[in-house]
């Protein structure tokens, strides 16, 4: 499944919660955690080495000229000192 798919799946449930779409899309989602990992001290090389992702990628992820494999975007979510969770529903 793609990481668009599961993230059309998670902002429903996320919808329910009183967020919107805006709010927590992989692009916003991206940036919180880059900048609370900031704000932690924590270095953008250090996050690239960690999640084994270039500092170009995650520009590209950002600025929309490419879109993250889930494994890749979870990395640098991880690195960045979060916790991502998934559940799925239905038959893949």
């Amino acid at each position: 499944m793609s990481l668009n798919n599961l993230l059309k799946q998670a902002l429903v449930s996320v919808e329910q919660q009183g967020f919107t779409r805006r709010q927590m899309n992989h692009i916003n989602l991206l940036k919180q955690a880059l900048a609370s990992a900031k704000k932690k001290g924590f270095k953008r090389q250090a996050i690239c080495n960690e999640s084994e992702v270039t500092k170009e990628t995650i520009d590209n992820w950002i600025a929309g000229r490419s879109t993250p494999l889930l494994i890749k975007w979870v990395a640098v979510i991880n690195a960045c000192g979060h916790t991502v969770e998934f559940t799925m529903r239905g038959d893949l």
